[in-house]
């Protein structure tokens, strides 16, 4: 049993001995690799243009380190500043197979076997369906911005042209492209662009109205595996459709339910609105079911005008006295919208069109 406990206080100290040495150069690392090869550190599938770091298991910054990179096609190693040597960064142009070789002044070597890889670079339409409406140009946006975008990445400089064709919408009648020369560009590492939309304003209600944005050639971009491309044909995302619809303006009832009791004489005001003024008066025709025979109860007379720039108007009701004597039956007031009348064809009637008045009379007293 002595002979035990002797081992084993010998073989911790000599561990401990071989650490504390380790400790006295704060820069060194400590290795457990084998000692007859380098072992790299990193990934053996990258990408095209990715530059991606590596680095050699167990260095010290007692020895030097070489780096090289072979294969396939052109590819570079450089070294991370301020890392003695140890990190590179490796950047592949080419697909391929390449070797990373590193070889340290004390005579030991390492490599790694790296597949490189490409990714699609298309470039296409964000959307190939788009709705938008004239009322976004006259809500405060100058431009509306459709997208064209790069898939993946874009390696280089990029420009693309584009044809605009058209169809029910006619460009300078319905809307304008505010692109130079029908051009877009991309820096380097962009990946979206905008075809810039000015839509155009117009009082007649009419249908949707479409035009197309076809991507043409490809102007500008990099070489071999950097270079952007159009999509394969069966992607469809060359083109896109842009439809215009009429910016409808809406008149509604402003009320916070369905019907309300009145249980007191006088003017009673129901609150109408349009959602977007313009320049144009609007009248809002109603009617109201129920009223007696022979009452001028209703003040503003079957009618109510928004003026051009106003958003506002309200129906008056005059609440008889005699409606709440003691006695009287309960009475209801149906109030409908009937008909908007203006030369802006796109005012029509909102979804709040309905709304009930009920004179309730005084109770008898017990």
């Amino acid at each position: 049993m002595k002979n035990y406990k002797l081992f084993f206080k010998l073989s911790f100290g000599l561990v401990l001995a071989f650490v504390f040495a380790a400790c006295e150069g704060e820069e060194e690392t400590i290795s457990l690799t084998p000692g007859t090869s380098l072992l790299i550190s990193g990934s053996d599938e990258i990408l095209t243009y990715d530059p991606t770091r590596y680095f050699v298991r167990g260095h010290s910054i007692d020895e030097e380190y070489t780096w090289t990179i072979t294969g396939d096609g052109e590819a570079s190693v450089s070294e991370v500043e301020g890392r003695y040597g140890e990190y590179v960064s490796v950047l592949a142009e080419e697909v391929g197979t390449y070797t990373l070789t590193v070889s340290s002044s004390n005579g030991l070597d390492g490599s790694i076997i790296i597949e490189v890889e490409d990714v699609n670079e298309f470039i296409g339409v964000g959307s190939d369906t788009t709705y938008i409406y004239e009322e976004d140009y006259l809500s405060g946006a100058d431009t509306l911005f459709f997208p064209i975008t790069i898939s993946e990445r874009n390696v280089d400089s990029t420009a693309v042209e584009f044809e605009v064709i058209n169809g029910t919408a006619i460009e300078g009648q319905d809307f304008e492209i505010l692109n130079k020369n029908n051009v877009l560009g991309f820096s380097a590492g962009q990946t979206e662009a905008y075809v810039k939309i000015l839509t155009k304003d117009n009082i007649t209600a009419e249908a949707d109205r479409s035009f197309r944005i076809v991507l043409g050639d490809i102007l500008l971009t990099g070489d071999g595996t950097s270079a952007v491309n159009h999509a394969p044909d069966s992607m469809n995302i060359g083109q896109a459709v842009i439809y215009i619809r009429d910016d409808v303006k809406t008149v509604n009832l402003i009320v916070d339910f369905a019907e309300v009791e009145v249980d007191e004489a006088g003017n009673f005001f129901i609150n109408l609105a349009l959602n977007r003024a313009v320049e144009e008066d609007v009248i809002v025709e109603y009617s109201i079911a129920g009223l007696p025979l022979g009452s001028n109860a209703d003040k503003t007379n079957g009618s109510v005008t928004i003026f051009a720039g106003s958003t506002s108007g309200e129906i008056v009701l005059d609440i008889d006295p005699a409606w709440l004597e003691v006695g009287e039956d309960e009475l209801v007031l149906d109030i409908q919208l009937d008909d908007v009348i203006s030369d802006d064809e796109e005012v029509t009637l909102g979804q709040t069109t309905e709304f009930k008045v009920v004179v309730v009379p005084e109770e008898e007293e017990e």
